[in-house]
């Protein structure tokens, strides 16, 4: 087994075995796999599946506030990048921001390979867990979770 190949493993078996990575190993492990292997890499062109815009910040502060209403302790905003663009990005920090300034729910997020500089952001507006999940293999899929502090 290569060296890249051992450390995917490694994450995978410290993922499912309950332990959270710290931010080094998640840094790591985006940069250290092959996105062309994700069947959502752009490198497929033609895979018929709509690509659809960023929600509207209303239609996501009512989606938290129903989250919450129901009884739920998280929300999680997803979207389908490889990398957040950055004005997209902004306004996704800005819907954070505001869910926890008026909701009392925890927000997660899953944006794609994000920068150090992105992470520190969310942390700071108050995202509790960044989640990204790799293909590192044709059989290995790892979801990756890093908390923050």
């Amino acid at each position: 087994m290569d060296s890249e190949s051992a450390f995917i493993h490694e994450m995978m078996e410290k993922v499912t075995s309950g332990s959270d990575l710290n931010f080094e190993e998640a840094e790591r492990l985006v940069h250290t796999t092959d996105l062309n292997t994700l069947s959502q890499s752009s490198h497929y062109k033609e895979t018929g599946i709509n690509v659809y815009p960023l929600l509207p910040r209303e239609s996501v502060l009512e989606r938290a506030k129903v989250a919450q209403e129901s009884g739920s302790k998280s929300f999680c905003l997803v979207c389908a990048y490889k990398s957040p663009p950055e004005k997209e990005f902004d306004l996704i920090c800005e819907m954070i921001s505001e869910i926890k300034n008026t909701l009392n729910i925890d927000v997660n997020a899953s944006l794609g390979s994000i920068s150090r500089e992105q992470a520190r952001r969310l942390k700071k507006i108050g995202v509790k867990r960044y989640n990204h999940n790799k293909r590192g293999g044709a059989r290995i899929v790892l979801w990756g979770h890093y908390r923050h502090g």
